[in-house]
């Protein structure tokens, strides 16, 4: 039989095709493969850029909140204000002045705070016994100023009269003030209708709040009235009277005469007798008699 060669070409053209279609197919599955080692290499050497690609990113971290001052913790730090503390919890008074320390932008606080040896004073003791409720509260707030102040503020006043924290919850201008005075050397003073107190030492001072010791606790008019005049002054000393001038010596004394009633006994007897021996008539009874009678009236004399 005679071969059909047109068709045995036709079967290996198409079987060469075919051979070619599956080498370029592994060729192409080839580059796959090694592009994917590659991109595994580039994963695996680099974690922290595939963290990044896969992790969402961190959030902004929130603004820090702001940090307050707490006023009892100051006092309570300071060791040597307990009774004004308790007086500033008992009346309520710590809740106001925490919200004005709290208040960063507002004109902030001044306070002056009474140590516990001001507050053993006879005289602090006695008029602090019968106070009412609403009294202690102006006390309190007697003891600030609604405006911070530091020290080097302060050292400028002179006699300068000013109001409390008190004077606009206690009856408005004019009521319940202090004046301040600064003397020099450091001193200040803060004078109130009953006492003069020193700043001693400054617990804290920092904008909105400023805290400074005292020596005496502040006693308004408004409480207590007018305190009693001051005693008067005790009259001068009268001079004493010049002492007498030096007299001349007194003269030596002069010797006494000598006279018959200093004369011994026995010369008494003498005399005597003599006197006495005419008068006897020459009798030894009656001039005897008469001796003993002279004897006795010279002893009775």
């Amino acid at each position: 039989m005679p071969m059909d060669l047109s068709a045995n070409s036709a079967f290996l053209g198409g079987k060469c095709r075919l051979q070619q279609q599956l080498l370029s197919f592994k060729l192409y599955m080839q580059v796959i493969f090694l592009w994917a080692i590659v991109a595994v290499a580039m994963v695996l050497n680099s974690p922290a850029q595939a963290a990044t690609a896969v992790l969402a990113p961190a959030p902004a971290p929130a603004p820090a909140a702001p940090s307050f001052e707490n006023v009892t913790q100051s006092l309570v730090f300071g060791g040597d204000y307990t009774t004004f503390i308790e007086l500033l919890v008992e009346t309520k008074v710590e809740v106001i002045f925490q919200t004005i320390a709290n208040d960063t932008d507002g004109p902030g606080i001044t306070i002056f705070a009474p140590t516990d040896d001001a507050f053993k004073t006879k005289l602090v003791s006695s008029l602090l016994k019968n106070l009412t409720a609403l009294q202690k509260v102006r006390l309190v707030e007697y003891h600030a100023l609604n405006v911070y102040l530091a020290f080097k503020n302060l050292q400028n006043s002179n006699n300068n009269v000013t109001s409390t924290y008190a004077t606009f919850n206690g009856g408005g201008s004019g009521r319940y003030q202090v004046n301040l005075t600064f003397t020099g050397g450091g001193r200040l003073e803060i004078a109130s209708g009953w006492t003069t107190a020193k700043i001693s030492t400054t617990v804290y001072s920092r904008k909105p709040v400023s805290i400074f010791a005292i020596d005496q606790v502040l006693l308004p008019d408004e409480i207590f009235g007018l305190p009693p005049p001051p005693p008067p002054p005790a009259p001068p000393a009268l001079p004493l009277p010049p002492s007498p001038a030096p007299s001349a010596a007194p003269p030596p004394p002069t010797p006494p005469k000598a006279d018959a009633s200093s004369a011994s006994p026995a010369r008494l007897l003498l005399i005597t007798a003599a006197y006495l021996l005419p008068c006897t008539s020459g009798s030894p009874l009656l001039f005897f008699l008469l001796v003993c009678h002279a004897l006795l009236m010279q002893g009775a004399a």
